[in-house]
């Protein structure tokens, strides 16, 4: 399974026990240093707090939906890694690559295993050049928002990751059972949408 930050955005997220519609996704929180997804920022509404989900307590994930234990949905200053993580970098930093002294381009996105490690970063070298997916095994270190790369890793890339019909992390009926009645639910919702 492949995700990146921008595959999950704006998706519907919902409960698993009794379905409910716990908001859409607005944030991925990455701890950089680490190169982990830690978990999802998500809002019901515009004027409702933000609540974040730990990627643990993710049991399933769909391109129009995510399915979610029940109970594990706090307000972000609970879950104190994702609070740090959050925070500890400036919004208006950009994280750059560097090979062999010279910039080679913006990190723009993450694409994460199952498990949320980071198994690829998204190098953007230039505006109108297509965009890389450099292994992390290809990154020496990263240190103030520079991703060090090895010698020869922007010839080294990957092809773009394609995005998994579903992905579920638990092999419950539970689980199962949820994602086909969060799929009528989601139904539901554009009705009313509409």
């Amino acid at each position: 399974m492949n995700l990146t930050q921008d595959n999950l955005r704006k998706i519907p997220v919902f409960s698993d026990a009794d379905e409910r519609f716990l908001g859409y996704v607005l944030d991925v929180i990455v701890d950089i240093e680490k190169t982990r997804f830690l978990g999802l920022l998500i809002r019901k509404k515009i004027f409702r707090p933000k609540k974040a989900v730990p990627f643990s307590a993710i049991l399933g994930i769909a391109k129009d939906h995510i399915v979610v234990e029940q109970g594990k949905t706090r307000w972000l200053p609970l879950y104190i890694d994702m609070w740090r993580a959050k925070f500890a970098t400036k919004p208006y930093q950009r994280l750059v690559a560097i090979q062999e002294s010279k910039e080679v381009g913006k990190v723009a996105d993450f694409v994460a295993d199952d498990d949320g490690n980071v198994i690829l970063l998204v190098v953007e070298p230039g505006l109108l050049s297509k965009l890389r997916y450099v292994p992390r095994r290809l990154v020496d270190n990263y240190e103030d928002g520079v991703f060090t790369l090895q010698a020869g890793a922007m010839e080294k890339t990957e092809k773009e990751p394609q995005w998994p019909k579903l992905v579920e992390r638990t092999t419950s009926k539970l689980a199962k059972a949820a994602g086909r009645t969060t799929a009528k639910a989601i139904k539901k919702l554009k009705k009313k949408k509409t």
